[in-house]
């Protein structure tokens, strides 16, 4: 039992930090946190990038760098492909993702805290942190045998539609990341988070058998 609750809680805390991390620029805060122990250890062992050793110095470097290269992918001014599920779905802003993502938090009774930041309802990061959510809403669930949605196994089945429809799209995001990114980090921090939803995907897939 410890083991299954330690592993969907370690599933929800991977979510949150790539959702974070999708969802606005790194700023001095993050790029720190990210560089001090046990989160350093732990975001390389994922697979992500890190520079060899932490100059905080060099604070303001990196996170100039990084925050340009966030903007020149996923905010413009031309040439970029913002991180928005209709966008890339639909060409266009406020699509029908949008709007189903709305009534995920009507049913969660939850929605994201992300003050200072204005993004779709569809956007990437947005979507990682209710994933992390469910994910988080799962292991108190198998600590009490239910939750307010239901059943483990009711749970478990809005989670597996959930992924169905607003992470399928991750995978061409994923490529396109890889591809244009000139920064290790961002090009890493694509392939983790597919590692992650693949992972995640497979683990859904044994609690629903």
């Amino acid at each position: 039992m410890s083991e299954s609750l330690s592993v969907w809680d370690g599933w929800a805390w991977g979510c949150q930090l790539v959702g974070w991390l999708w969802l606005r620029e790194v700023d001095a805060d993050t790029w720190q946190e990210l560089n001090e122990e046990p989160l350093r250890s732990l975001f390389l062992k994922a697979g992500g990038w890190l520079p060899d050793s932490f100059d905080p110095q060099q604070t303001s470097h990196w996170v100039q760098r990084l925050a340009e290269e966030y903007c020149r992918l996923f905010v413009g001014p031309r040439d970029h492909r913002p991180l928005v599920q209709s966008v890339w779905e639909q060409q266009q802003f406020q699509g029908d993702p949008a709007a189903q993502m709305l009534r995920w938090w009507n049913l969660l009774g939850w929605e994201p805290e992300v003050r200072g930041v204005q993004v779709p309802p569809d956007h990437l990061g947005l979507q990682w942190l209710t994933l992390g959510h469910f994910c988080s809403l799962y292991a108190e669930a198998k600590r009490r045998g239910s939750s307010s949605l239901g059943s483990e196994k009711e749970l478990m089945q809005m989670m597996a539609t959930f992924l169905c429809l607003h992470l399928a799209w991750f995978g061409p995001v994923c490529r396109w990341v890889d591809q244009q990114s000139t920064e290790p980090f961002y090009r890493k921090l694509a392939l983790m988070t597919g590692r992650i939803l693949i992972g995640l995907q497979n683990e859904v897939r044994k609690a629903l058998q």
